[in-house]
C-alpha cells in the first residue's frame, strides 16, 4: 500500500427498508475508559472489533446513528413556488402542452415532498427544546447553561428574540440578518414558526427552543454541507444553477464593510461564465480556490458556551 493510503476503511450498506432506515451522523474513536463511558452516554454504538486487530492502537470505533432526517432534504415550499410559477404561465398559454406537463410533474413532486416531510416529522419531537436536548444528549446542567446565555440575548425578558437580536449577539453586521434568518428557516419543522412568513419578512420571534434547535442543526454541518446550503438558498427551484449576479450579491451580503473591494476582486479572480449562470460544481470549486469570499460562514470561530 502507498504511504498516502488509509490504514483502515469502513464500508456501510444502506438498509433496504427506507421507512426505518438509519443514517450515520458521527464517528468517534475511544482511547480510554472515560471515552467509552462518555460516548455510550451519548448513544454511540461501539463496533465489536478493536482497532488493535488491524495493527493499530488499542481503541474502539463508536458510531452515532439517527433514524430520522434532522434537516429536510426536500423542501416542499420551493416546489410549491415552482408549481405556482408554472401554473401562472399556463393560465396565459392554456394550449401549451409542455407547460401543462411541467405543471403535472410539479404537482407530483410536491405531493412526494409533502409525504416525505410528513414521514420524517413522525420521528422528530414537536417541542424544539426537547428535540435539542435529545439531539445533543444534553444534561440538565448543560441545558440550564444554554438557557442562561439565551437570557443575555433576550433583553426585554419576554422569552423571545428577533433575528436582529441574534445577529448582534454574534457580533455580526445587520446585513447578515437574511442569512441568519435562513438558518432558522432551515432548521425549523415544515409546520413551524416560519411556515407562514415570506422570505423577506423578519418579524418572527424565536423562543429558547427554536434558537437552540437552529444552532444545534447548523453547527452539525460541515464545510461541504455549508456550501450546499448557501447554494440552495439562491437556487430556490433546485435547477442546480444560480445567476452570476446572485453570486456577487452573496459576496456583498457577507462583506458589507468591504463590499466594493471584495466584489471587484471576485469579478477579477473568479471565473464568471458568459451565459450569466453558475452551476453548483463551479460554485463549490470557486469557494475552495478562494476561501476568503465566504470566510464568515465557512471559518467562523465563536467561543464555545
Amino acid at each position: 500500500m502507498e504511504v498516502s493510503d488509509p490504514s483502515i476503511c469502513l464500508w456501510f450498506k444502506k438498509e433496504s427498508n427506507t421507512k426505518s432506515a438509519r443514517f450515520i451522523t458521527d464517528i468517534q474513536v475511544s482511547y480510554t475508559k472515560a471515552d467509552q463511558v462518555d460516548l455510550s452516554r451519548k448513544n454511540y454504538e461501539k463496533l465489536p472489533q478493536c482497532l488493535s486487530s488491524f495493527g493499530l492502537g488499542y481503541a474502539n470505533i463508536y458510531i452515532l446513528w439517527k433514524s430520522s432526517t434532522v434537516v429536510r432534504l426536500i423542501d416542499s415550499d420551493h416546489i410549491e413556488k415552482e408549481l405556482n410559477d408554472y401554473s401562472a404561465m399556463l393560465s396565459k398559454n392554456p394550449d401549451d402542452k409542455i407547460l401543462a406537463q411541467m405543471v403535472d410533474k410539479a404537482k407530483w413532486r410536491l405531493r412526494e415532498a409533502q409525504l416525505a416531510e410528513e414521514d420524517h416529522a413522525k420521528d422528530i419531537p414537536g417541542d424544539d427544546l426537547q428535540y435539542t436536548k435529545e439531539f445533543l444528549a444534553l444534561r440538565s446542567k448543560e441545558l440550564r447553561k444554554m438557557k442562561k446565555i439565551y437570557k443575555t440575548i433576550d433583553f426585554d425578558r419576554d422569552g423571545k428574540i428577533s433575528i436582529e437580536d441574534f445577529v448582534l449577539f454574534l457580533r455580526e453586521p445587520l446585513s447578515m440578518s437574511p442569512f441568519i434568518r435562513q438558518i432558522f428557516t432551515f432548521s425549523a419543522p415544515s409546520n413551524g414558526m416560519f411556515a407562514n412568513y415570506p422570505a423577506g419578512n423578519d418579524e418572527p420571534m424565536m423562543d429558547v427552543g427554536a434558537t437552540l434547535r437552529a444552532v444545534a442543526v447548523f453547527c452539525m454541518l460541515g464545510s461541504t454541507e455549508l456550501v450546499k446550503f448557501l447554494f440552495s438558498w439562491y437556487d430556490t427551484k433546485g435547477y442546480g444553477e444560480i445567476d452570476n449576479k446572485q453570486f456577487l450579491d452573496m459576496l456583498g451580503l457577507f462583506h458589507p464593510r468591504h463590499r466594493d473591494d471584495v466584489v471587484v476582486r471576485a469579478q477579477k479572480d473568479v471565473h464568471l461564465s458568459k451565459d450569466g449562470k453558475m452551476i453548483f460544481s463551479h460554485f463549490s470549486s470557486e469557494c475552495k480556490k478562494f476561501p476568503h469570499i465566504l470566510y464568515h460562514i465557512l471559518h467562523s470561530e465563536y467561543k464555545p458556551i
